[in-house]
């Protein structure tokens, strides 16, 4: 409970005509304050129909004590308060009778002469249902927030209603079903909103991250929109809202902006800052690389900027810049797209074969060790997929060598078997086995940048760094020199042998794997067994395929990513380093230009927040002197939040400054993870969710992962005062809790008659009550169509080629 005291001298002198009561501390603080008038007249005013709602918070307040004092709270009673007036009325009655006396059943007693705090008797009857109700309601409203959280379909909401009135819950009748559910999530959505609202209008500024998606089975376009925004030191990111652009038209950029500016209108009751907050505060606009988005004259970011925000800094996300540079330079080198050709036909070899899959892991328990299904390497996320196929690749090897063998000579897969030869073919190549080394080391050296760049907390500073030791490190890869075939595969666990005589050698290569199900078990627990793979073919010419490939590799990877990310070498950009204090120097002139400069160029944000110029460099000389001190060795995140929490004042323009900084989103990630949020709570059994329940569900699990406990209870205690303003149901379910146990859910049923050759035949169709029947709208996935069918083709036919 909040609670806000003043002193009784200040009290006193605020002349509240005698009805306010208080209670003191020793210290002469006021503890507690109370309404004299309302306590004495209770009983009357709960019993009127003018009392409902927001109005009984306040008469509960006023009549029991509140330790939340201030002046414009008591007034706000005195004057307007629906209890107050009521109170009035009835002491005016009494008057006018020549009796002073209320009821005679009175829920309150008070020693108005005193002082003394008023203490509770029996309440009304009207007074005991409304907090019964009160308390039943707020439960309804957190089954339906954790059900929005976990992502269960509404017609969930029955069971988990009937679990808790199993276990002696009191709760509303009538309230769950799916559309209650439904009906609270709306209204935890519209608190979620307000508290974002909040948020940016006690901000600085903010940024906006946007993307889009289309569904697969119903084409509908959509654009999540997210906010970030710094909290204490902290940036977070905060769903705003996911837009139908079907509704505005085309997805092309002015109907994409109207999009985006409809989430910030009055008229949408979704983020209402105002039109001013929303141009001047916005400072960062990030998206990919489409077309649509970064166009020169007609792109959405030129749209932007163009709405009077000459200030605004553009982003095409780091982590999309990545991705295109490495897949650019490694597909561009045959021998790297053969392997990928490989990793694809693999995939849908065993996609299509269920007998193919059975008998390699039967191989694998024959062998007794612990092998991994081959993944799908092409799509997206072209970093991670690789990596992960080709750790499932070289790892798996020689089983699968030895499945195909077994698969070919004894003739099981037949449908196939030119497949298979194509395979094994490559899998015996020594040479085809050292490219894929050298892949996966290019491919885990570029991994710790994609990694570095996905964090949430990730500033426009840290970037250039992260990218040149990436650089560093593809170059240390020709630091090595290699002289022997054995050199090639011994990254990975490889150990090439000879078998046969000098005269004519054979070649072998043996790789210790651990026995199955031991990569659970601790590393010192684990057992290994070694196995063997005979036939190698191509051993002397790897030397000198990977002697050629590698600088090619090396070199073409660099060059594009410094192709990719050569925005960041802007002036604008470069004067952004003070923010961490590792790259601090003696020459405080040097900072102070920096920051000067960054204040010239955000000057339309930063001047409605009372922005001073003047006392910038005694603030950062302060500053530097308190970090030395007290802060010396924290991360800089770590460091801003300190500062934030607890010496903002001090420091107020340095801050503000900051706080801009902090606010510069380069990643898109998040976005992409909250399409992610949306495919996984889209299933086929939720194929007609109204847009308006999808967008509200969406904000409510997304934003859960940044509300603090506090949060959590401040949204659904607006919600609660929102959704009982108007009239509800009071009645409480007294149905004996065990009964509940033998209910079952049902779902409506639809039968239908279809005749053919003379025969009638009954079909059921069985639909879920997750549905809104008002929009038959389906988006139950919402990435893009791959095109699949031609990487699988043309991998296919590689193999063939190769047989």
């Amino acid at each position: 409970m909040a609670t806000t005291t003043v002193s009784v001298s200040t009290f006193k002198k605020w002349n509240t005509g005698g009805h306010i009561k208080f209670q003191q501390t020793d210290d002469g603080k006021v503890a507690l304050v109370w309404c004299a008038l309302c306590a004495k007249h209770s009983d009357k005013i709960y019993r009127d129909s003018r009392i409902r709602g927001v109005a009984h918070k306040d008469l509960d307040k006023y009549i029991s004590g509140t330790m939340f004092v201030t002046k414009h709270s008591v007034f706000r009673h005195l004057s307007s308060s629906k209890s107050h007036q009521i109170a009035t009325e009835c002491e005016n009655i009494l008057r006018d009778h020549g009796t002073t006396s209320s009821s005679s059943h009175t829920a309150v007693i008070s020693d108005t002469n005193t002082g003394n705090r008023p203490k509770l008797q029996q309440l009304s009857i009207d007074s005991a249902m409304h907090k019964a109700s009160r308390d039943a309601y707020k439960k309804l409203l957190n089954t339906a927030y954790l059900l929005a959280v976990n992502g269960l379909p509404l017609f969930q909401f029955k069971t988990l209603v009937n679990v808790q009135k199993a276990n002696g819950t009191k709760l509303i009748t009538k309230c769950d079903s799916s559309a209650k559910a439904r009906e609270f999530i709306h209204e935890i959505a519209k608190s979620v909103w307000l508290k974002i609202t909040g948020m940016l209008k006690a901000a600085t500024a903010f940024a906006l991250l946007t993307d889009g998606s289309q569904a697969r089975k119903t084409g509908s376009e959509k654009e999540m929109v997210l906010i970030r925004v710094v909290r204490n030191g902290i940036p977070i990111f905060v769903c705003a809202a996911l837009q139908d652009v079907d509704k505005y038209g085309s997805a092309n950029a002015e109907n994409l902006k109207k999009a985006i500016d409809d989430v910030f209108n009055e008229a949408a009751l979704k983020v209402n800052i105002g039109r001013d907050k929303y141009n001047k505060g916005l400072v960062s606009f990030t998206s990919d690389g489409a077309s649509v988005n970064t166009g020169m004259y007609n792109g959405l970011i030129t749209r932007m900027k163009n709405d009077s925000r000459s200030w605004l800094v553009s982003f095409h996300c780091v982590l999309h810049r990545l991705e295109l540079a490495i897949k650019d330079s490694l597909m561009k080198i045959p021998s790297f797209k053969a392997v990928y050709d490989l990793m694809v036909a693999i995939y849908y070899i065993f996609k299509q074969s269920g007998k193919l899959k059975g008998n390699f892991y039967n191989m694998a328990k024959v062998l007794d060790v612990q092998v991994y299904n081959f993944p799908k390497v092409h799509g997206t996320r072209f970093i991670s997929h690789q990596k992960r196929g080709l750790q499932h690749l070289l790892h798996n090897w020689i089983v699968l060598s030895q499945t195909m063998e077994d698969c070919i000579e004894n003739n099981k897969v037949s449908n196939m078997s030119a497949k298979l030869r194509g395979v094994l073919k490559k899998l015996k190549d020594f040479n085809f086995m050292s490219v894929c080394v050298l892949y996966m080391q290019i491919v885990e050296n570029v991994t710790s940048l994609s990694l570095r760049l996905e964090k949430n907390d990730l500033a426009v500073s840290e970037v250039l760094p992260a990218v040149n030791r990436t650089r560093a490190k593809c170059e240390d890869l020709l630091a090595v020199e290699v002289v022997q075939p054995e050199d090639l595969c011994k990254p990975f666990g490889f150990k090439l042998i000879q078998t046969g005589a000098d005269d004519s050698p054979e070649y072998a290569v043996e790789k210790v794997i651990p026995r199955s199900g031991h990569m659970r078990r601790n590393s010192c627990h684990r057992e290994y067994i070694t196995l063997t793979m005979s036939g190698l073919t191509f051993i002397k010419k790897a030397v000198t395929t990977i002697s050629q490939i590698k600088p090619k590799a090396v070199a073409g990877v660099n060059q594009c990513i410094d192709d990719r990310f050569k925005s960041f070498n802007e002036p604008l950009f470069k004067h952004m380093n003070w923010i961490d204090p590792a790259n601090w120097c003696d020459n405080i002139e040097q900072e102070l230009t920096s920051m000067e400069l960054i204040a010239t160029h955000f000057q339309e944000t930063l001047s409605p927040c009372g922005f001073q110029l003047e006392k910038l460099r005694s603030e950062w000389k302060d500053l530097k002197f308190t970090v030395k001190h007290f802060y010396e060795g924290v991360p800089f995140t770590k460091l801003w939040n300190k500062i934030f929490e607890y010496r903002r004042s001090e420091f107020r323009n340095v801050c503000l400054l900051v706080e801009i900084l902090l606010v510069l989103g380069p990643s898109n990630s998040v976005v992409e993870n909250g399409f992610s949020h949306l495919t996984s709570m889209l299933t086929d059994r939720r194929v007609s969710l109204s847009h308006s329940t999808m967008e509200h569900l969406l904000m409510i699990k997304i934003n859960n992962l940044v509300w603090s406990d506090k949060d959590r209870e401040d949204i659904i205690e607006s919600a609660l005062e929102t959704y009982l303003a108007t009239k509800r149901k009071r009645k409480i379910d007294d149905s004996p809790s065990v009964s509940m146990l033998g209910t079952v859910q049902k779902r409506k049923r639809y039968d239908y008659e279809s005749s053919e050759d003379s025969t009638t035949t009954r079909d059921t169709v069985i639909v879920d009550a997750d549905s809104d029947s008002d929009n038959p709208e389906s988006s139950d996935e919402t990435s893009g169509p791959e095109s699949e069918c031609s990487d699988r083709d043309a991998a296919l036919d590689s193999l063939d080629r190769t047989c």
